[in-house]
């Protein structure tokens, strides 16, 4: 498997989807429900093999992703073949867990903050290197935000 198996609730939400699948891959109803009795583990394989179509799209889409940890942030801003990245780090105490009050902290307090720029090349799939991040326990973003805190550390630069 080269992501992860969609869960239970997952996959009733792509329901039409993972039938659609099947019927591609010529198995229907009545097959199907006699796999999922007869022949569990050839069922998981087809479960499997729909998950990672699904996540392949997901996370092909992915433009940002946000991980928070105790004294550092990272966000990452992800281009063809490479990643922007800008890593906050906490010059003393803990960082909150929640990243947009770390933002709020680093506009009030930008003297408590060291903030590093970097670019990332990567030769793997897109899905792939967004994956790494997710397993690391990254989180999606929406694009205007990071195009907001660049613009932000911008400002404060100077």
């Amino acid at each position: 498997m080269r992501f992860r198996r969609l869960t239970f609730d997952e996959l009733q939400a792509l329901e039409n989807e993972l039938k659609q699948f099947l019927v591609v891959n010529q198995v229907y109803a009545e097959e199907w429900a006699e796999m999922n009795k007869a022949q569990p583990e050839k069922a998981q394989k087809l479960v499997d093999a729909f998950s990672d179509l699904v996540l392949e799209k997901v996370y092909s889409k992915i433009e940002v992703l946000v991980i928070s940890r105790p004294q550092h942030l990272t966000l990452l801003h992800f281009e063809k073949g490479k990643a922007q990245r800008i890593d906050i780090q906490s010059k003393g105490k803990e960082l909150s867990a929640d990243w947009k009050e770390i933002i709020q902290n680093l506009m009030e307090y930008p003297s408590h903050f060291d903030v590093f720029y970097g670019t990332k090349n990567f030769n793997q799939n897109h899905a792939d290197f967004v994956f790494e991040f997710i397993r690391q326990g990254a989180e999606k973003i929406d694009i205007g935000v990071w195009h907001d805190f660049y613009k932000l550390l911008a400002n404060n630069k100077k």
